[in-house]
């Protein structure tokens, strides 16, 4: 289900949420995903066509990879069905998490997975999936 490099964006280019976690050192982006890859669109379907973007905000770039292919790794043998890849478009060293958000959130809340941002900001990632869900897509 992963891939290692993945051409996904936001809807317009733009997150309609983003936070700092400044301990972990990443901007969380929260947005609608656009051009969903056909292998992907039923997982789109299932969980609201949700895109989540993780970005550098200090934090090494190489230690955020390695964090991210670990997470991939973690989901996998977990069964949380979670696309993790990094961007394929040139200058921009974003990971995408589409799918099971909400896995990802509980699994971390029991420490079963160490994603790269603090459980600080559990509760803002999911109150802005919520406004996102609540919102009808275009």
């Amino acid at each position: 289900m992963n891939e290692d490099f993945i051409d996904i964006e936001f809807f317009h280019g733009l997150p309609s949420h983003s936070f700092v976690d400044r301990k972990a050192e990443v901007r969380i982006n929260l947005g609608r995903a656009a051009l969903v890859p056909r292998p992907y669109e039923p997982m789109a379907r299932r969980y609201g066509n949700i895109l989540m973007g993780i970005q550098s905000c200090g934090m090494d770039q190489k230690i955020l990879d390695q964090m991210c292919n670990m997470l991939r790794l973690n989901c996998q043998t977990l069964g949380i069905e979670l696309l993790v890849a990094k961007s394929d478009r040139a200058f921009n060293s974003q990971w995408y998490y589409f799918g099971d958000i909400y896995g990802l959130l509980k699994a971390a809340s029991n420490e079963t997975v160490r994603p790269p941002f603090t459980s600080a900001i559990h509760d803002q990632i999911s109150s802005a999936m919520n406004i996102l869900l609540r919102r009808p897509q275009r």
